[in-house]
């Protein structure tokens, strides 16, 4: 990582401003999205976990509830925060003379917000993104291009303090847990995009509507028509879940862009005047 030129841009102390409360509307929409893009991945990782766990002996059954329990615990706390993002998501800390580097900008960003935030390295290919409760993993190329001089403070700065605004409004207290919690679906995910690499079974998938369609007819001539509207439910949840998944998504870049303006627009923080263009 190119850390040769130190940018440490001149920051004048400015008062801190919060990001406004979401309205109660606001606040309704954003629960009713996070709940239908997080829960049906819960509730489907319970349903292949716990049939497992109903046929291991009762002792091995309990150890393994017991443990589920502990980790959730334990990922709640902020000792098992950064073992988890790096197990789960590939990210790293920063390192301190780059932490150094970058710190001061994040110092601006967070006046919008009253959270302590710690930041990372993002793994290779993906980009920047908030990690709850409290972490920021950063885009590799952009940590380079800025320790190179080839990012400009304010596209930087502006980026950091939109993903702190998400951080603040998107319900993110709990996010390392719930995101344990559907590792069955996440893994299930991971085989699914490997077998999709195969025409035949990517052609499959992409006509499973028609499967719904097969499932109801069959059902309905064999006399067993509510068990052919679950399988078609499960079906169409293929297609529900990805479209609340990017509605969620949009919803959150939205609000957190809203609320920043509205906060940035009460003062003046000229390191965080618009999203430029990152190369300079």
């Amino acid at each position: 990582m190119k850390t040769g030129i130190l940018r440490k841009p001149h920051l004048e102390p400015t008062q801190r401003r919060w990001l406004r409360p979401l309205s109660l509307a606001e606040r309704v929409l954003t629960w009713l999205l996070w709940v239908g893009s997080h829960v049906p991945d819960v509730v489907v990782s319970a349903l292949i976990v716990l049939p497992i766990v109903g046929l291991l002996p009762g002792l091995i059954a309990w150890l393994v509830l017991g443990a589920t329990v502990l980790g959730s615990v334990l990922l709640a706390t902020k000792r098992m925060r950064w073992p988890a993002v790096g197990w789960i998501f590939g990210g790293t800390r920063l390192a301190a003379d780059v932490d150094a580097v970058i710190r001061p900008l994040l110092e601006v960003a967070t006046r919008v917000s009253d959270r302590r935030i710690d930041l990372g390295l993002a793994a290779p290919g993906l980009k920047t993104t908030a990690v709850g409760p409290n972490v920021i993993l950063i885009d590799r190329s952009l940590v380079d291009g800025y320790c190179a001089g080839k990012v400009d403070s304010q596209h930087l700065a502006f980026t950091l303090a939109h993903q702190v605004a998400q951080l603040r409004l998107g319900y993110t207290r709990f996010d390392l847990v719930v995101t344990f919690w559907t590792l069955p679906v996440i893994l299930l995910k991971a085989i699914g995009s490997r077998l999709g690499r195969n025409s035949l079974i990517a052609a499959a998938w992409r006509a499973r509507f028609l499967m719904a369609g097969v499932v109801l007819i069959q059902s309905y001539l064999e006399g067993t028509l509510p068990l052919g509207v679950a399988g078609a439910c499960i079906i169409a949840s293929t297609y529900a879940v990805p479209w609340l998944r990017r509605l969620w998504t949009k919803h959150l870049d939205k609000i957190a862009g809203t609320a920043l303006r509205l906060a940035l627009a009460r003062a003046e923080y000229p390191i965080l005047g618009s999203r430029r263009r990152p190369v300079v």
